[in-house]
């Protein structure tokens, strides 16, 4: 079991220069104006667990760029960052499950990640969830808590 555990770290470990190497090739890309080139290299990384990578793809899909807008494809890439952790994922899907974009909407679910958004230093996120408590219900609110305190990131 612990020699199964050590490859697959060792492994995580000596893919990670690769990683790196894929999101500034996206960046590279992305910053040409070469879009598919941007996805590409994006989705290599993302493929590989990068949260960061998978938040700029669904970037991408949101706006657009290099591929057919898709604001459900973009979701679900907002999504797997917000299941690792990363804050931009959980503000973004946060956003989106409040207004129904993409997603159906789900207002107790999208309070839930931008306050782990929030939670993570995100100011934009705490504003936001602050607006959708407006037109939540006591119980709805106490709901969004309980998964708030409950959540845990994923493994990747």
């Amino acid at each position: 079991m612990w020699r199964l555990l050590f490859l697959a770290v060792a492994a995580w470990l000596m893919a990670s220069p690769v990683i790196a190497s894929d999101l500034a090739d996206g960046l590279q890309a992305y910053d040409g104006g070469d879009y598919v080139g941007a996805r590409e290299a994006w989705e290599r990384a993302a493929a590989a667990g990068n949260p960061l990578a998978m938040t700029s793809l669904a970037n991408l899909h949101m706006q657009g760029l290099g591929v057919p807008r898709d604001p459900t494809r973009a979701a679900g890439w907002y999504r797997r960052a917000a299941e690792l952790g990363n804050a931009v994922g959980q503000l973004n899907i946060g956003d989106l499950l409040s207004r129904g974009v993409g997603v159906p909407r789900d207002r107790i679910k999208g309070y839930m990640w931008l306050g782990l958004a929030a939670a993570q230093g995100r100011t934009w996120a705490a504003d936001r969830q602050k607006e959708i408590a407006a037109s939540m219900s006591a119980s709805e609110i106490a709901e969004a808590e309980k998964r708030l305190q409950a959540w845990q990131p994923t493994g990747g």
